[in-house]
């Protein structure tokens, strides 16, 4: 069996009081932050962050040691706005604007996006084949990719955001923001996906309630990747807290029957337009197996743990007859 690999053990946690564990990452940044402060109008500006977006875009290194988000710093509030309307009609990238540090990140979407898209499509669809929902239900949720969000009560105006993936029924009354959005990171800053989280959730005015963070992490040595799930929720005094942490993989050692699963309510996802016969706290639930099966499907790359079960395999099954294994891995 293939094996991804994927947890938190040499990630940065963030842990339940919201703070950063001091533990130095051992991964692979993949994120270039720059400073605009030079430039002295927005054009300039402009000019600067297409010339870096459009160099991104021809690399020709695979993404895995690539840079996937650029984050330019020092963005003049009054330029926000237009800059982010700019680079949406050039650039599919999902993007954040946020005033209040005056920042503008810029995020490429990898394929880690699309095996979690995957798993939350089909995450839903079981809960309609299992009867937990009704087809009606089912038809009234839309699933979301990278929709612009405005924040009506981020700490400054004008807040822009656009979530990796979300989930919202149609027809609620929440001026279009999703109750549960997802950020997925490869090998971002814990402090980073954390800013993601909190701006979501305090800057939805209590619209959007859960934000589940899928973080992969490309290991220093250039070979592993690991990463976790978390959910988080907002609190009763609108910020965030931290419910749950999953690994994905190196698959956590489990109980004979013991699974791993987000769950979330009936009343997180519909809002007001839950059924009146359907249980508000009734639970769904999010399979973190599912997501681990979806990325064994993706294959990225041969990881060493799986190469080096292939040489266990013939040193062990062959005898005496086989007595050396040479392990030889390409990588781009």
């Amino acid at each position: 069996m293939s094996r991804f690999r994927i947890p938190l053990a040499s990630a940065s946690r963030l842990n339940s009081l919201g703070g950063v564990s001091q533990t130095r990452p051992l991964y692979w940044d993949s994120t270039r932050v720059n400073s605009v402060q030079r430039y002295q109008d927005i054009s300039e500006t402009l000019s600067f962050i297409t010339l870096e977006l459009e160099k991104w875009q021809q690399q020709t290194s695979d993404f895995l040691r690539g840079i996937t988000v650029y984050l330019f710093t020092d963005v003049r509030r009054e330029w926000g706005n237009a800059l982010f309307q700019a680079i949406d009609e050039r650039f599919r990238v999902r993007k954040t604007w946020d005033s209040q540090a005056r920042t503008l990140s810029l995020k490429m979407p990898t394929q880690g996006h699309d095996i979690a898209q995957k798993w939350v499509i089909n995450s839903v669809v079981d809960w309609k084949d299992d009867g937990i929902i009704s087809k009606e239900e089912w038809r009234g949720l839309k699933i979301g990719f990278g929709t612009t969000l405005k924040l009506p009560m981020s700490p400054f105006p004008k807040f822009q955001k656009e979530p990796d993936i979300y989930i919202r029924p149609y027809d609620s009354d929440s001026e279009f923001l999703p109750p549960i959005a997802f950020e997925i990171g490869w090998s971002e800053n814990a402090s980073r996906l954390k800013d993601d989280v909190r701006i979501l959730l305090e800057g939805g005015g209590g619209h959007i309630r859960v934000v589940i963070v899928i973080d992969w992490y490309l290991q220093k040595d250039g070979l592993t990747v690991t990463g976790k799930v978390d959910l988080w929720r907002r609190g009763l005094d609108g910020h965030p807290i931290h419910e749950q942490s999953e690994d994905i993989y190196p698959v956590p050692r489990l109980l004979r029957g013991q699974g791993q699963r987000l769950g979330v309510t009936l009343d997180d996802i519909f809002l007001t337009t839950l059924r009146a016969n359907q249980d508000p706290k009734t639970i769904v639930y999010f399979d973190i197996g599912q997501l681990r099966e979806e990325a064994d499907k993706a294959r990225w790359f041969e990881t060493t743990s799986r190469l080096k079960d292939d040489v266990r395999i013939l040193l062990e099954g062959g005898g005496r007859h086989i007595r050396i294994g040479i392990i030889i891995n390409w990588y781009l």
